[in-house]
């Protein structure tokens, strides 16, 4: 029985170890996909801003 509860306790902290280093790099996987999609989002608003100050510049040309 006590080698049994040894062998949990192991298992438990080896798997805890290894769920620990899984969530850190998921996390900071989450965190990096997050930057980028915000980096594109601000860029296309950004685009598109842009493009519409170019679009009412070139109306009131005409």
């Amino acid at each position: 029985m006590l080698y049994f509860d040894r062998y949990i306790e192991n298992f438990l902290s080896f798997d805890f170890g290894i769920l620990k280093g899984k969530i850190i790099i998921s996390v900071v996987i989450v965190m990096f996909l997050t930057a980028i999609y915000i980096g594109f989002y601000i860029a296309l608003s950004l685009i598109r801003g842009i493009l519409k100050i170019c679009i009412f510049f070139h109306q009131l040309i005409e």
